[in-house]
């Protein structure tokens, strides 16, 4: 998949990161800062112009050593109308995930209800990096989108399409059950880099969010050993990025319909059978048939290619292969077997 996925066309419109980097943190002093920061800039976005701004920093507990910051902050994202605050799922001390959410509840003691929330729960691949997303996701039920999604649905625009894209999860949900599930799996294509500005240089030079208007605007921490950093090998010449880039990357695919699903199982057995039946009626005159042969082994290789750029489906070759594979091995094993016999007889 990272070999043949295609590259994210360029978006007109491409969403801004706000990052609080190592600059930030050098000039504006240690991590977490107060909530009053974060409402100036809220309130200096507001003023820019945005589209809509997607928080990708956990609000989850009051700060009750500052109570008026999270009123502040509070006050500024309800003048802004449009911002999004993010959630994810508690995890506890022996691995398993909470009942409940790491919701905002100082925003609703604060005046703010209901938030508008998108989750921030990220899928890891089995060796550990990134490549997909779950648009929906819930505790019993899949009922919260995904902070890109959300902040999509924030801007009202067409591009989002109903129904959702992605692979339905194919669970029965209850709200009563206390377990995370997810749902409308959607692949990433490969990543440009986003416009990025630095969070104590915008609170210095306002002027520079001219060129955030009418565009969405991500917050979130790119500073390093914060331990927000995810392993994406479709991230282009880094293969390390931020979280709320990753957020950001999976709004630009949502707004270009440029994510990709992956293909049912039985479409990758139906491919293995067909190129299997290929091999039995492969012609059984003399020659170089079995060099022929064995180039049928790249033919899975050349459908998902090609399903990837025309169709937006990801057909994984390796069963396909696998099974043309062991069926190659065995027509092999029957040529050399007949081909022993005619010798056999050439001898007598």
């Amino acid at each position: 998949y990272d070999l043949l996925v295609p590259t994210r066309p360029v978006m007109d419109q491409a969403p801004v990161v706000i990052a609080i980097d190592d600059a930030s943190l050098n000039e504006l002093g240690r991590w977490p800062w107060p909530r009053s920061r974060h409402a100036i800039m809220v309130d200096l976005l507001n003023e820019a112009g945005v589209a809509a701004i997607g928080m990708a920093v956990l609000f989850g507990e009051p700060d009750l050593a500052d109570p008026a910051g999270d009123a502040a902050l509070a006050e500024a994202i309800a003048r802004a109308g449009r911002v999004v605050l993010p959630v994810a799922p508690a995890l506890l001390a022996n691995g398993r995930m909470d009942p409940g959410l790491l919701l905002p509840a100082w925003a609703t003691k604060a005046g703010l209800f209901p938030p508008t929330l998108g989750h921030v729960d990220v899928e890891m691949d089995l060796d550990g990096q990134v490549r997909r997303t779950y648009l929906m996701a819930g505790h019993g039920r899949a009922d919260l989108p995904a902070l890109a999604l959300a902040v999509g649905q924030r801007i009202k625009t067409n591009a989002v399409s109903h129904p959702l894209p992605g692979v339905r999860a194919g669970l029965i949900s209850s709200p009563g059950q206390s377990l995370w599930v997810r749902d409308h799996e959607v692949l990433l294509p490969r990543m440009r880099p986003l416009p990025m500005l630095s969070f104590a240089r915008v609170l210095r030079e306002p002027g520079q969010l001219a060129v955030v208007r009418g565009r969405a605007v991500f917050v979130g921490v790119t500073a390093s050993g914060l331990g927000g950093e995810l392993v994406m090998p479709l991230a282009g010449h880094q293969s390390m990025v931020s979280a709320v880039e990753f957020h950001a990357q999976g709004y630009a695919a949502l707004m270009q319909q440029a994510t990709l699903v992956r293909a049912p199982f039985y479409v990758s057995v139906l491919i293995a059978l067909v190129l299997l039946s290929g091999l039995a009626w492969w012609p059984r005159t003399d020659g170089r048939q079995v060099l022929w042969a064995s180039s049928l082994l790249g033919v899975p290789v050349l459908a998902s290619a090609l399903a990837l750029h025309f169709g937006g489906w990801w057909l994984p070759p390796a069963l396909a292969t696998l099974v043309l594979g062991v069926g190659l091995i065995v027509w092999l094993a029957a040529r050399f077997q007949v081909a022993g016999r005619k010798l056999m007889q050439s001898r007598q």
